[in-house]
C-alpha cells in the first residue's frame, strides 16, 4: 500500500572481511506505517555459510525476531571487534530469539560453537544457552566447552560446564556463573 515501504531485494552482495555474501530466498523486508518492521525469507549466504533472519519487529511484545546461523565464521566479526582488541576464531550455528524490542527485550540463544577461540585463547566446542526473565530481570545462563576440537558428546567429556546469571540492572556485580 502507498503507507508501507517494501523492499525486494532480489540480487544483492555484501563483502565482509574478504568474503562475499548473496542474499538469497525471497528476501522480503516491510516497514508498514505502524512501524511493523517484516523480516520474510531474508537470508545471506557464503559457500556454506548461511544467516536466516524472519519474523516481526512491532510494539506487539508476542512478534518475534528470529536469527538464525549456520556454519559462521566468527572471524568476519573482526572488524567490527579490532577496536577492542578482541579476534574470534571458530564457527557458530544456532539461534538467537528476540521478542518485544519496543519495551523491554525479551531474548533465548541456542548456540553451539566449534573451535572457539578468543584472541589466541582456545576455548574449545561447546554451547551457550540464555533466556531472559522478564519478571526477575536476570538473564539465565547455561553451557559447557571442551578443550579437544573433537565432536562434542555427554557431560562426562566437558572440560567446562556453566550456569548462571546476568543482572542488567546491577553495575557492580552483574553477573554471577558457577563452573563445574
Amino acid at each position: 500500500s502507498k503507507n508501507n515501504f517494501d523492499l525486494d531485494i532480489g540480487k544483492f552482495l555484501v563483502y565482509a572481511e574478504d568474503s562475499l555474501w548473496q542474499i538469497t530466498g525471497s528476501n522480503h523486508f516491510i516497514i508498514d506505517s505502524s512501524r511493523i518492521i517484516s523480516f520474510q525469507d531474508l537470508n545471506f549466504a557464503n559457500n556454506n555459510q548461511l544467516v536466516k533472519v524472519g519474523g516481526r519487529i512491532s510494539k506487539d511484545p508476542k512478534d518475534q525476531l528470529l536469527i538464525n546461523f549456520q556454519n559462521f565464521k566468527l572471524n568476519q566479526l573482526n572488524p567490527l571487534l579490532k577496536r577492542d582488541g578482541v579476534d574470534l576464531q571458530g564457527t557458530l550455528t544456532g539461534m538467537l530469539n528476540f521478542s518485544d524490542l519496543y519495551h523491554q527485550v525479551v531474548f533465548t540463544t541456542a548456540l553451539g560453537f566449534t573451535k572457539l577461540q578468543v584472541s589466541g585463547t582456545a576455548i574449545g566446542t561447546g554451547q551457550v544457552n540464555s533466556f531472559f526473565d522478564q519478571n526477575k530481570n536476570l538473564v539465565s545462563l547455561n553451557g559447557f566447552f571442551k578443550h579437544d576440537f573433537d565432536k562434542v558428546s555427554g557431560d562426562t567429556y566437558n572440560n567446562i560446564k556453566f550456569d548462571g546469571y546476568y543482572y542488567p540492572s546491577v553495575k557492580d556485580t552483574s553477573i554471577t556463573i558457577d563452573i563445574h
